[in-house]
């Protein structure tokens, strides 16, 4: 009787552990299954961008040499989030002396990050577009246009830039632009500077008039955008997560195997 009561004790108590380390198995597996797809959801992220002035400052310049030069630089609303630089110029051939045509127009403004420590993928873009246009009637007579942009953020590798021409002799050399211009880096919160230039040049020698002539009209749009670094992307953030699943499946199944050599050799 009483080693039917022992033997009862020792059934009763095994089963209660039994039972008791599958409960707590199961508690720490939906533990750890929370913990993993915590780790796989993914979390948004942020990054603002403000204007930290409230317009474009801009310069414009124009230099024309030469009686049937003519010259027009110009810069669109100062208060729009792209810089609109234009420039147009044109000349001919003078008798009197060799005739050209400068366009200068420059622009900066400055923006701010903030709200985001992991920082900002900045990127300054642009397009540079327009047409050159030259011609020439006889040799050793010349005509050329040509620009040159460039966009850059002061203190950084951030840079972009343009360049194109054309010249005729006794010929024709015409040439219609659209280039996109992009570059970016990873920026920490803070004040930066964008600034830009367009250039504008057309010439021709000193001829007769008419023989040769050059014309350039040029637009150069810039503009800055910002966006948060990438989180780790859901698909690593998942496999982390199954991978602890899979680690703590391991102990887990280690520990039970223990736990049963103990209850037999209890009851042995």
């Amino acid at each position: 009787m009483f080693n039917a009561f022992v033997w009862m004790r020792r059934t009763s108590g095994d089963c209660c552990q039994v039972l008791r380390g599958r409960f707590t198995a199961k508690l720490f597996r939906l533990a750890v299954l929370a913990v993993g797809l915590a780790l796989a959801w993914p979390t948004p992220g942020r990054a603002d961008f403000i204007w930290f002035d409230d317009h474009w400052n801009f310069l414009l310049i124009g230099v024309p040499i030469g009686p049937g030069t003519t010259v027009k630089p110009d810069f669109g609303n100062a208060m729009a989030d792209l810089a609109n630089a234009s420039g147009s110029a044109a000349t001919i051939t003078d008798p009197s002396m060799a005739s050209s045509g400068n366009v200068t127009v420059s622009f900066s403004r400055r923006f701010q990050l903030l709200n985001n420590p992991d920082d900002s993928d900045v990127t300054l873009f642009g397009t540079l577009s327009g047409v050159l246009t030259s011609s020439s009637a006889a040799a050793k007579v010349f005509a050329g246009a040509g620009t040159i942009v460039d966009a850059i953020i002061i203190g950084t590798p951030v840079i972009i830039t343009g360049a194109a021409n054309v010249i005729a002799e006794n010929d024709t050399d015409n040439e219609s632009l659209l280039e996109p211009r992009a570059d970016s880096a990873i920026l920490s919160d803070g004040i930066y500077t964008v600034e830009g230039t367009l250039e504008v040049m057309v010439n021709a020698t000193q001829d007769p008039v008419g023989l040769a002539e050059a014309q350039a009209d040029i637009n150069w749009i810039v503009g800055v955008s910002a966006v948060p670094v990438p989180e780790p992307s859901t698909l690593l953030q998942l496999c982390l997560g199954v991978f602890v699943l899979f680690v703590v499946g391991v102990a887990t199944g280690r520990a039970k195997a223990r736990f049963r050599q103990g209850g037999t050799a209890a009851r042995q």
